[in-house]
């Protein structure tokens, strides 16, 4: 069995025009959402084998703080410079490449791919995943390469509005 995590960065600044895309920072909201999707994810009991992010700030910032919650060595962070501008294709062949050695895998990136990707394996998937959304699918393979459309099992979606007080 694999399980990937499809994890869209937190809220990030828009208030600096000079700054480019890649570089913007995360919001003050966007450490709150991913305070609060780090309890959720604990309470999911989400220990992921590896952890890969996109190269661009946010969402580098946004997998960094998430291992610091889950305990995960902030050093084994794979930044893939892909993952920025991924497309669909792209993002798909970076799933059916990953290490079968890895079980449970952490992708940290951007919309829309992360959620096309997961309507795509999951038929189940179909919520536009808001800052720090986060899909859990499950498959029944071995390799990572296996990975077909609507092969995995939606495990749960969840969004940081649904825990907000």
């Amino acid at each position: 069995m694999k399980q990937l995590f499809l994890q869209r960065h937190a809220k990030a600044n828009k208030t600096d025009p000079a700054l480019a895309d890649f570089d913007r920072p995360l919001h003050p909201q966007g450490l709150d959402e991913i305070k609060l999707m780090s309890t959720v994810l604990l309470n999911h009991h989400v220990k992921p084998d590896q952890i890969i992010a996109s190269q661009a700030r946010r969402a580098a910032e946004t997998a960094r703080a998430l291992a610091a919650y889950l305990k995960y060595p902030i050093n084994h962070i794979s930044e893939n410079e892909e993952l920025y501008s991924a497309d669909f294709m792209t993002l798909i062949n970076i799933v059916k490449a990953l290490d079968d050695h890895y079980q449970s895998v952490m992708i940290v990136g951007h919309n829309p791919y992360l959620s096309l990707v997961a309507g795509f394996l999951c038929k189940e998937a179909k919520y536009e995943l808001p800052t720090c959304g986060i899909y859990c699918l499950q498959f029944r393979c071995q390799q990572w390469k296996e990975i077909a459309k609507h092969s995995g099992q939606l495990q749960w979606v969840e969004f940081p509005e649904a825990h907000q007080r």
